[in-house]
């Protein structure tokens, strides 16, 4: 007779797979007002196609894949007029290389479907002669690509810039900052969009400082210089659903009665904005706060939901000139 705990193991139904559980969404061609993927290192792609010995490609073709949210990618498709070989180096550079995610209006990221366009020219040409028709000169193939500078931490910039953002700033868009790394894994020289803010400057350089780096690889292995690059996608309340379209059809959105009751606002010496959306029911009663950017004090942002609590709220009006729920953003600027 069997020990009683092996029979309830057998008597025990089989685990659900996970892949019935855990489906990833199905990727989509971004809309208006997506954020499109990019390659992270520029480039890569072209880098790491190494094309067999004694097998050319000459023109322009465009590379249709997925990236997935965490900037892999797969599903290549190619022209039909592609010859196999070639085809199968396409395949293995776009799926070696890493891209920024796609992300939605609202800054989520979401699999969608992107365009490469990758030129071939001739070897013939390597050597600097122009070919006819006064075409720019040719180059070789490249070689297959090393990988570039990465974050011993996956994500170690982003949660201390998360951090260090400086709470009286506004941004909208996408922010793109680049770091020199040395072969050891040290960052050196910074670069920055043009008039960005010093203070988010200073931020983004201390998250930097307070990670560590493994250096960027030659298709060797070896350790060499590099460039790490990091993108930040900043929005506001209600962009999505502006950008969406969607949304209850208002005569009116709801709206402060007056302004005068923001002079109780005491920033504490903070210059700069801060936005909130805030829902308004149809009796004109201020709910649901969300500040941006989110990282404000605690005890600031407390202040401010205290202060919008005791102002006077006009609700927005629908189509049928009756009071409604409705949304609306304020705009706070300290000074």
């Amino acid at each position: 007779m069997l020990p009683l705990p092996l029979l309830l193991l057998l008597a025990a139904p089989p685990p659900t797979p996970a892949a019935a559980t855990n489906q990833a969404p199905a990727p989509v061609e971004p809309a208006k007002g997506w954020f499109r993927p990019g390659e992270v290192e520029k480039g890569c792609v072209a880098r790491a196609i190494a094309l067999p010995a004694g097998i050319t490609a000459s023109g322009t073709l465009k590379v249709r894949f997925v990236v997935w949210t965490d900037g892999t990618a797969d599903r290549v498709e190619l022209p039909g007029e592609v010859s196999p070989l070639v085809a199968e180096a396409i395949t293995a550079a776009v799926k070696g290389c890493r891209f920024t995610p796609g992300r939605r209006p609202d800054g989520a990221r979401a699999p969608v479907w992107t365009v490469l366009p990758l030129r071939f020219v001739d070897e013939a040409g390597a050597g600097g002669e122009k070919p006819a028709g006064g075409a720019p000169p040719a180059t070789a193939a490249m070689p297959a690509a090393g990988t570039p500078p990465r974050e011993a931490d996956p994500g170690c910039v982003q949660k201390q810039f998360h951090f260090r953002f400086p709470p009286n700033q506004l941004l909208r868009g996408v922010l793109v900052m680049r770091v020199a790394m040395s072969a050891e894994g040290r960052p050196g020289a910074f670069e920055f969009p043009p008039d960005l803010p010093g203070e988010v400057a200073d931020a983004f350089k201390l998250s930097v400082e307070g990670c560590r780096f493994l250096p960027a690889a030659a298709p060797g292995g070896q350790a060499v210089a590099g460039t790490f690059e990091h993108r930040v996608v900043f929005t506001l309340p209600g962009d999505a659903e502006r950008a969406a379209g969607t949304g209850p059809k208002l005569k009116r959105e709801a709206r402060l009665a007056s302004t005068t009751c923001l002079q109780r606002l005491h920033p504490y010496g903070m210059v700069g904005h801060a936005v909130v959306a805030v829902k308004v029911t149809a009796r004109g009663v201020p709910t649901d706060f969300r500040l941006k950017p989110d990282n404000v004090p605690a005890d600031m942002r407390l202040h401010i939901f205290d202060v919008l609590t005791t102002c006077k709220w006009e609700p927005a009006i629908g189509p049928d000139d009756q009071p409604v729920d409705g949304d609306t953003v304020v705009t706070i600027r300290y000074r």
